[in-house]
């Protein structure tokens, strides 16, 4: 019996960092909006709020799917973490605005499963086949389709995620 076929093919993590003013509502909306843009169904897996000493902490945690076929479906998790963040009071066209000063943390991972549906799934006597097929599937037929193309591109949605973020950020810092 072979090795056990490959599953899954994970896309480097990327990292923001930032240290100063920015429009907490907006970098958020336009942050999800950026991903759903990008035909990603949004689930929303954590969100945590807490203030102490007149500073907040927000993580949050967000996973954007999106099933390209029967057999491939791309996941990117966004992880954000705001904390020291304060609200202050800045004068912008004549008006009062209500920004956020503080940290921010944004991680973005991606990843692509292959039979996330499991058509590759047996039991008893057939599961040996079925998974000597997926893996001769995996090495052989659809290798450089995986990598090269589905891959390829998650990681361009991630990339082009990650530099909107530094924008939005105004930072262009690794």
């Amino acid at each position: 019996m072979a090795n056990e076929p490959v599953r899954k093919v994970d896309i480097p993590v990327l990292s923001v960092k930032y240290n100063g003013t920015f429009d907490f509502t907006t970098f958020i909306t336009k942050a999800k909006g950026f991903l759903e843009g990008n035909n990603l169904e949004f689930i929303e897996k954590k969100y945590k709020h807490k203030t102490s000493d007149g500073l907040s902490e927000i993580e949050i945690e967000w996973l954007f799917e999106r099933k390209v076929n029967y057999y491939v479906k791309e996941s990117v998790e966004v992880y954000l973490k705001f904390w020291d963040i304060k609200d202050i009071e800045i004068l912008q066209d004549g008006k009062k605005t209500t920004l956020q000063n503080g940290r921010v943390l944004v991680e973005t991972k991606g990843w692509i499963d292959l039979d996330w549906d499991k058509r590759f799934v047996g039991a008893g006597k057939m599961k040996p086949v079925l998974e000597e097929l997926q893996d001769f599937l995996h090495k052989y037929i659809i290798k450089k389709t995986v990598y090269g193309k589905w891959a390829g591109k998650l990681g361009e949605k991630i990339f082009n995620f990650n530099r909107f973020l530094r924008q939005q950020l105004n930072t262009e810092t690794p």
